[in-house]
């Protein structure tokens, strides 16, 4: 899994998630793959943080996103589904955050669970981080989130954009938006917007 959407999860997932065992999990799980580990390494590796975690006495709070994602996982694995998928779609469904890094990143998984390629997946998730950011702004809402800006920050960094221009775009839009503390941009979103339809 070497493209540019994976590059800076393993970041955002500590800082903005938290690591509690579902985090330590996705985040072994990520980082195993980021490696060159096969999928089936990287379920090893999170299935053995899982037991750890387990042994130790430590559960899932009872409502919480995690608590889904451990049903989930136990359902699938039980119907001989893909465990990790229905753990991680539910965790998405279940975590209440408005980040545009969370937003885009269920956007992301959805569209290939639905059958779109990287660059369709890419495409519709830029548009709802987009979005997000124009809806928390017109909520008066704070459009910075550090660990998100982060991430994106990698994101660009990893980019397989068209033209290099536009990741260089990009990067100077994210340090500019933390610099100033304002994430959104009328102007800007505009543009965004146009160059989302060209694509």
């Amino acid at each position: 899994c070497q493209v540019p959407q994976c590059q800076g999860c393993p970041l955002y997932l500590q800082g903005a998630l938290g690591l509690d065992s579902c985090g330590q999990q996705a985040k072994i799980y990520l980082e195993t793959i980021l490696a060159g580990g096969s999928p089936a390494q990287a379920n090893a590796e999170a299935t053995a943080v899982y037991i750890r975690n387990y042994n130790a006495g430590e559960r899932a709070a009872p409502g919480s996103a995690c608590a889904a994602s451990d049903i989930a996982f136990r359902q699938a694995a039980a119907a001989g589904q893909d465990p990790v998928l229905a753990a991680a779609l539910a965790f998405m469904k279940s975590y209440g955050s408005d980040s545009p890094c969370f937003v885009s990143a269920r956007q992301y998984v959805e569209a290939v669970v639905a059958g779109a390629d990287q660059t369709q997946a890419t495409v519709k998730a830029a548009k709802a981080f987009a979005r997000q950011l124009q809806t928390l702004a017109a909520q008066g809402k704070p459009t910075i989130d550090e660990a998100c800006a982060a991430s994106a920050q990698i994101f660009a960094s990893f980019s397989e954009t068209p033209s290099s221009p536009n990741a260089a775009a990009m990067e100077a839009f994210i340090t500019k938006a933390l610099e100033t503390g304002k994430g959104f941009d009328p102007v800007c979103y505009r543009a965004a917007e146009k160059f989302f339809r060209e694509l």
